[in-house]
């Protein structure tokens, strides 16, 4: 028999204070799990159970926040569906690049590579995001300032 889960958007729970960054400027973002496990750092479980071998997520980002620097081990894919989104990375000669996402572009980040996403814009944007490779996508990795500004916080 074929096996089909469904994910109602207006049925799934958001969190917001899922990752380290949230806390910080620039960080703000609600995430909504669809398929896989993703980061350890946002505990709940997927809408839809089951090992897809890739993490897929909604995120609802308000003006002015995003997701700080971090990295992956694999492809993170961004695609904006309501309201633009800056996504930017650091290249392999430590220069940090940015590209404007508009609504339905598919932006693919490599595996290994810090990148992060904001919402410059003054309405709420909503966008999903899927990490390739497994379905716990992967330890995320922070980028060096991040963990400063959050150990700076904490203290």
């Amino acid at each position: 028999m074929t096996k089909v889960q469904v994910a109602r958007f207006a049925e799934l729970k958001g969190n917001k204070a899922g990752f380290l960054d949230t806390r910080l400027p620039g960080g703000a973002k609600e995430n909504l799990k669809l398929i896989g496990r993703g980061s350890s750092e946002n505990p709940l479980p997927p809408a839809i159970a089951g090992d897809h071998r890739y993490v897929m997520n909604w995120v609802r980002i308000p003006p002015g926040g995003g997701s700080r620097m971090h990295s992956h081990p694999t492809q993170e894919v961004f695609i904006p569906v309501e309201g633009a989104m800056t996504i930017y990375w650091i290249d392999d000669d430590a220069q940090e690049h940015a590209i404007s996402a508009q609504p339905r572009d598919c932006v693919s980040v490599e595996g290994g590579a810090m990148r992060g996403f904001r919402n410059d814009a003054d309405t709420e944007a909503l966008m999903l995001t899927i990490v390739t490779g497994h379905d716990a996508g992967g330890p995320l990795i922070w980028h060096a300032t991040v963990v400063a500004e959050e150990n700076a916080l904490a203290t």
